[in-house]
């Protein structure tokens, strides 16, 4: 069993709001396209997140992580908007207990392909320092 599937696990049954989230879906999203390439394995690895918390009624995930993901790909190509997107990330993560997790997720994420890229490592780490988790990723 990978470290994501335990630490979806681990979540699954946490209290739920939808924003946190969210935020760690738009996190996902900008750390697999960041370094120009989305495996099938990266995607799983979302869709593994997005099925499996308890969303409230009304909310439909997947269309949320869909609309996240094009965001994702204009928020690239734009460094001012990606710096508010990165901040609107941290807003939405600071506070609860799904700091670490996105963070841990993000990791997971970014070395999925065998290395972590420049780009990904410049997202996650603006991330975790905006958090105020100071660990660096593994290259």
């Amino acid at each position: 069993m990978s470290f994501l599937d335990r630490a979806v696990r681990r979540f699954h049954l946490a209290p739920h709001s939808p924003l946190p989230d969210e935020a760690v879906i738009d996190l996902l999203n900008l750390v697999m396209l960041a370094d120009h390439l989305s495996s099938i394995d990266e995607r799983d690895r979302i869709d593994t997140f997005v099925v499996s918390r308890n969303w409230p009624d009304g909310h439909n995930p997947e269309a949320y992580a869909s609309e996240s993901l094009g965001a994702a790909r204009l928020v690239l190509a734009d460094p001012d908007r990606l710096h508010h997107a990165l901040d609107s990330i941290i807003a939405r993560l600071r506070g609860t207990e799904h700091r670490q997790y996105a963070l841990d997720l993000a990791d997971e994420i970014a070395a999925l392909d065998g290395t972590v890229s420049v780009q990904e490592r410049v997202i996650i780490e603006y991330i975790r320092h905006g958090l105020g988790t100071h660990d660096t990723i593994a290259e």
